[in-house]
């Protein structure tokens, strides 16, 4: 069968820039990439993770009643306009009590367009996107649970999922988050002078992200450095600063960034 193009970006849970598992004690977050999870009860959710064929979803024990874990795709308004009046179709594969919803966000508010149904297939047409409105796609897990997918795509029909490349994936992702490593080292002749230079980005992020340092500066991996400033540049690099704390030689050692233009 023709598949048509899936509009969810890492909609089979294969990217996980942030790390494969997410213990019981986070009770709300980014897990696979492009997908928050939230818990209305942290004591029985007990971990999800990536696996081979999807995200997995354990629970301690058996969930009370109305129990979920919940995960939201956020498709940007740049995204949502494109398809704005247009008859699409979502669809899932997986196995465990999984329900979906769709609704449109616009700061705090919220309107359904499908409300919650345990319907692996869907159909409905889509609304105008206002300025501002995020279309949220939400997946339910009421029970222990793997979801291997979830597809939007346009037309009054659900196709077979097709894949893209891995390489691909990343790249969309990465326009929403991305978390890089460095080195860097360089002589210091004078206290009053940072020592600046470039990272360039294997893709320029969707809009300005925040930046937050993973690493603590100074550290036993760093020479003479203070700390480190950085700043996004619309072309996709960015730019560093480094403050050193003495003159001589100056080394930044395995420094972690990451880059966040989630929604």
């Amino acid at each position: 069968n023709v598949s048509n193009a899936n509009l969810i970006i890492n909609g089979d849970f294969r990217i996980w820039q942030r790390g494969t598992v997410v213990d019981a004690g986070k009770r709300s977050g980014y897990t696979a990439d492009r997908w928050y999870m939230s818990r209305n009860e942290a004591v029985r959710a007990k971990t999800t993770i990536k696996q081979n064929d999807g995200l997995c979803v354990a629970f301690t024990s058996a969930p009370a009643n109305g129990e979920n874990v919940q995960f939201d795709y956020f498709m940007p308004p740049e995204g949502f306009k494109k398809i704005e009046n247009e008859t699409v179709t979502l669809s899932y594969e997986g196995s465990g009590n999984i329900k979906v919803r769709v609704r449109v966000k616009n700061g705090d508010n919220y309107t359904d367009i499908v409300a919650i149904t345990d319907d692996s297939e869907v159909t409905f047409d889509l609304p105008v996107c206002n300025e501002g409105d995020i279309l949220d796609i939400v997946v339910y897990a009421y029970s222990t649970a793997t979801i291997h997918y979830v597809k939007l795509e346009q037309g009054g029909n659900a196709t077979p999922l097709a894949p893209r490349y891995y390489s691909e994936e990343l790249m969309e992702c990465m326009r929403f988050y991305q978390r890089i490593t460095y080195s860097h080292s360089t002589y210091c002749a004078s206290l009053s002078t940072s020592m600046q230079d470039t990272l360039f980005l294997k893709m320029p992020m969707r809009t300005t992200p925040t930046i937050t340092s993973l690493t603590n500066i100074p550290n036993n991996d760093s020479i003479n450095v203070r700390s480190i400033n950085y700043s996004y540049t619309p072309g996709g690099t960015v730019r560093f600063s480094v403050d050193p704390s003495a003159t001589g030689f100056v080394r930044v050692y395995n420094a972690t960034v990451e880059l966040d233009a989630e929604l």
